[in-house]
């Protein structure tokens, strides 16, 4: 789903942006309006919504801050702000409230990772209030709140690259024995998981070897059907970005081939929504026959 700059943003608060910048993501469209699960904008800040059902705490409307519903904050703050910096000051003047899309879709809980080219934070709605992390695993998955997801975390400190351990956490982390790297589908797990897998992985030089290696490090938390709690938890898409190209790239469960959308192949200065359909089952290659040689 690309959202062009002037697609007309109507926001629940009364609140207009006719003259946004462009997004690209996964997105379901109702009513004419994309829903983004993720995206990124075209000055390469990126942001996913994941599922926080436990700890979410969405707020009352507050007549001093500008209301965003749960569901616009990815396009608000994507379509206003080129940065983290930027979007941490936007914050500040932000209440996200419990408004509905549609009276029959309650309002999702959810927790925020918002990247860009120096780092990542954390935003979530608890009882506590809006909470604010620095994130220098760059990793995000649904429950627990990041406080607790980190603290697991540390207890792996050791399971680090020798370099990022001082760097990511404290002395008396480090003097700790690790435990034994956790192999579950909870969240909790995949968080440790995918931390350690990010901060080992080999950095290749090329565009192309490092949308297979994100890809090799996406599958290393990818919930396989009837693994998890649930017989239908799977994961439906997996996806990146290139966050100076702003090229998309995506595959699904039932195929692993890769497909790439452009963001500034298409033009961005439309009021219309422009919508790749999702490319979701790919044929099976028809096995060759046996070369003897």
């Amino acid at each position: 789903m690309i959202t062009p700059r002037r697609y007309p943003f109507r926001f629940r608060s009364g609140e207009s942006d006719l003259n946004h910048y462009a997004i690209i993501g996964m997105a379901k469209v109702l009513e004419d309006y994309p829903l983004y699960f993720d995206a990124v904008n075209e000055h390469g800040l990126a942001m996913a919504g994941l599922r926080f059902a436990e700890s979410a705490r969405y707020q009352k409307s507050n007549d001093h801050l500008h209301n965003v519903a749960s569901f616009e904050l990815i396009p608000y703050l994507l379509g206003k702000c080129r940065s983290i910096a930027e979007a941490e000051r936007l914050l500040q003047s932000i209440c996200i409230t419990d408004h509905r899309f549609l009276e029959a879709l309650p309002a999702e809980p959810l927790h925020w990772l918002l990247s860009d080219r120096e780092g990542s934070l954390v935003i979530e709605i608890t009882e506590r209030g809006l909470q604010l992390h620095p994130n220098p695993a760059n990793v995000l998955t649904n429950e627990p709140p990041f406080p607790l997801q980190w603290k697991a975390l540390a207890r792996h400190s050791a399971l680090f690259p020798k370099e990022l351990q001082e760097k990511l956490f404290s002395e008396r982390n480090l003097s700790e024995p690790a435990p034994p790297l956790p192999g579950d589908c909870s969240s909790a797990a995949r968080f440790v998981r995918g931390a350690l897998v990010l901060a080992g992985a080999h950095r290749p030089a090329s565009v192309s070897e490092s949308v297979h290696q994100a890809f090799h490090v996406l599958g290393a938390v990818s919930q396989v059907q009837g693994c998890g709690a649930s017989p239908l938890y799977r994961t439906l898409y997996s996806s990146c970005c290139g966050l100076e190209s702003c090229v998309y790239y995506y595959r699904t469960y039932n195929s692993v081939e890769i497909t790439a959308v452009r963001l500034f192949a298409e033009e961005l200065n439309g009021a219309y929504l422009i919508i790749h359909p999702l490319r979701e089952d790919a044929e099976i290659h028809r096995e060759l026959p046996l070369r003897r040689f």
